[in-house]
């Protein structure tokens, strides 16, 4: 009786309709599958609560929710590898962070990749945040490709060397007089 209270309280209070519950019941039982943790209505009821508070109250929002979910997680592993993390949580910092990545910036894998090897190469070993000052730095140049980001560094690998040039010629011609 308790559980079927719970699937009529997502429906009339919340106001959700069915096939949202029903989705939100497989994604909740998938979830709790995966981390080895018994089945509860108790936790579908708790995140359909947490999503209704951030405004996912539809079926087309709840879906776009779960592929976030699901692309998070799978971009979460990756990240972990790279900066060799582990298994264990995610600070808030982290998650934070790996979340404006993709979500605000809507960088893929390829950029954010990229991001972590200018990072290696000019701190000599991963740092999350000068990782992410390179990956904002980008995001507000409008920096959206590989190829944007290589086209606006050989350009300022030429100014660099320009300026670079002009002042080792004027040492030069000093030097010789």
């Amino acid at each position: 009786v308790h559980e079927h209270n719970i699937i009529l309280g997502l429906t009339d209070y919340l106001g959700l309709e069915w096939d949202y519950v029903l989705t939100l019941l497989a994604f909740c039982g998938d979830e709790q599958d995966k981390r080895g943790i018994k089945r509860s209505l108790r936790y579908v009821e708790t995140r359909a609560f947490a999503f209704y508070d951030e405004g996912v109250t539809d079926l087309p929002s709840l879906q776009d929710k779960l592929r976030k979910l699901e692309q998070m997680e799978e971009v979460e592993g990756q990240l972990r590898r790279m900066f060799g993390m582990g298994e264990r949580a995610l600070t808030p910092t982290e998650k934070k962070k790996f979340s404006s990545w993709l979500y605000e910036y809507r960088y893929g894998m390829d950029i954010i990749t990229h991001a972590f090897e200018v990072t290696v190469d000019t701190k000599g070993s991963p740092n999350l945040k000068y990782m992410d000052a390179v990956l904002a730095n980008w995001n507000r140049d409008g920096l959206r490709t590989l190829e944007d980001i290589e086209a606006a560094d050989a350009a300022f690998q030429a100014r660099k060397a320009e300026k670079t040039g002009k002042r080792s010629d004027t040492e030069g011609h000093g030097s010789f007089n």
